[in-house]
């Protein structure tokens, strides 16, 4: 999964049996393991997954989600039905150098901003031609 910068994270897990007493928390990760905020809880949505969105992506390359279930609401007794789980979340460079080339005004045409043709030109960090995004 990518994610912009400044954009909120999508934390979704999901239990295997749909259990829907449980209580998750997770914990978002620097890649220097720094702590982004403080860990947040997931809220029931229904059929077994949990979901938060409120932690925006820090200006870094990518993060881990780390979750932890528990058997009660003061996260005192980790589950030992459900493992932790991980995921990497990552900075969504392809949009960021969409934009730049857009705000850049240089080299190649736009076709209202869904497609971006030609050669890129003069535009300082970015240089050639951007496929697949």
């Amino acid at each position: 999964m990518t994610v912009k910068i400044g954009e909120n994270i999508p934390c979704f897990l999901q239990l295997f049996d749909g259990n829907v007493g449980k209580f998750v928390r997770a914990t978002i990760r620097r890649p220097d393991n720094t702590v982004v905020g403080s860990p947040v809880t997931l809220s029931h949505v229904g059929s077994g997954l949990y979901h938060n969105q409120a932690v925006a992506m820090p200006s870094v390359d990518f993060v881990t989600v780390q979750f932890a279930v528990f058997d009660d609401a003061g996260f005192t007794v980790p589950s030992t039905t459900y493992a932790m789980a991980e995921e990497v979340v990552e900075r969504d460079l392809c949009l960021e150098a969409v934009e730049a080339i857009d705000c850049s005004g240089s080299g190649g045409s736009s076709t209202g901003g869904d497609e971006i043709l030609g050669e890129v030109e003069d535009s300082g960090e970015i240089s050639g031609e951007i496929e697949d995004c």
